[in-house]
């Protein structure tokens, strides 16, 4: 599974599902995007991100991430506008929605 260069057979980001995600990108695709409040599971997104090269930026309100350990290769910004939020995924080479797992619906607007 991945996101493949246009004219190259390389992925530039391999996704590797297990208990912890592991993100794995070329050179030239090192900016990662999460975000969201609602159940959101970002111990994990951190530990999967955690000692990457690549950059991090997660959009969120500081009470999710409370308590949580942020990797130095992650940048938090806090309750910006919806406009903004557009354009950092717009921007993002890879977008993730790190969804806890839950019994209820959450996630869509990001995805969508």
């Amino acid at each position: 599974m991945g996101r493949f260069i246009r004219g190259s057979n390389t992925p530039s980001c391999v996704v590797i599902l297990r208990s912890v995600t592991r993100f794995v990108c070329s050179a030239g695709h090192e900016h990662i995007f999460a975000a969201g409040r609602t159940g959101r599971d970002f111990a994990t997104f951190f530990d999967a991100v955690r000692g990457l090269d690549s950059r991090v930026r997660v959009i969120t309100s500081p009470h999710v991430v409370a308590g949580l350990e942020i990797p130095s290769n992650v940048e938090l910004l806090f309750d910006l506008p919806f406009s903004t939020y557009i354009e950092h995924v717009k921007n993002a080479t890879i977008v993730v929605v790190p969804l806890a797992n839950r019994q209820i619906s959450v996630g869509q607007s990001v995805i969508l």
